[in-house]
């Protein structure tokens, strides 16, 4: 079977658009990179948060809200946590391991640059699933982000958050 080529200007357009950067598309990221969450404009979505944050007060802290905004009682599936010093680092897997949290919508840009800078650049924002568990109709799945480890594994050890013990023990040292 003969196929007929494209003429001398078609190749120059075809070989053109190829070479061309796609400005409507995301630039392709390698299977272990992370999302580059700059190039895409912001749009409000809901967070999950699995530690310090879910305290109300702190979580209105951070945001310098005059209040608390809501929070709606969640889980995200295929993830654990482990503990860095007395904060939890959440990680990949196991695929059917929940961790329980809180999850909060979050509707400008401002209160997400500031929650990446209360998480410093030992956790990054990844996209993920978040199962809200006080849904009318039973569990209701959203789209949403939350904080992973993106620090030294090895800095890593095995145990539990308590956010009322994490709580109690930021009261003493505000004493001291």
């Amino acid at each position: 079977m003969n196929r007929a080529q494209p003429g001398p200007m078609a190749r120059k357009f075809i070989k053109a658009n190829l070479e061309a950067p796609q400005k409507d598309q995301p630039p392709l990221d390698s299977l272990y990179s992370e999302v580059d969450w700059s190039y895409y404009p912001f749009q409000s979505q809901y967070y999950f948060f699995y530690g310090s944050l879910m305290d109300p007060a702190t979580l209105a802290r951070v945001l310098q809200l005059p209040e608390a905004p809501r929070l709606r009682p969640a889980k995200v599936i295929g993830y654990h946590t482990e503990l860095w010093g007395p904060y939890p680092a959440l990680l990949d897997g196991p695929p059917l391991h929940s961790v329980e949290g809180f999850a909060c919508e979050i509707l400008q840009k401002k209160h997400s640059d500031l929650l990446q800078a209360y998480e410093t650049v030992a956790y990054c924002l990844k996209p993920c699933f978040i199962d809200l568990l006080d849904g009318v109709h039973g569990v209701e799945t959203v789209e949403g982000a939350t904080f992973i480890w993106d620090g030294d594994r090895t800095e890593l050890r095995d145990g539990d958050f308590n956010l009322k013990h994490y709580l109690r023990e930021q009261s003493l040292e505000r004493l001291d």
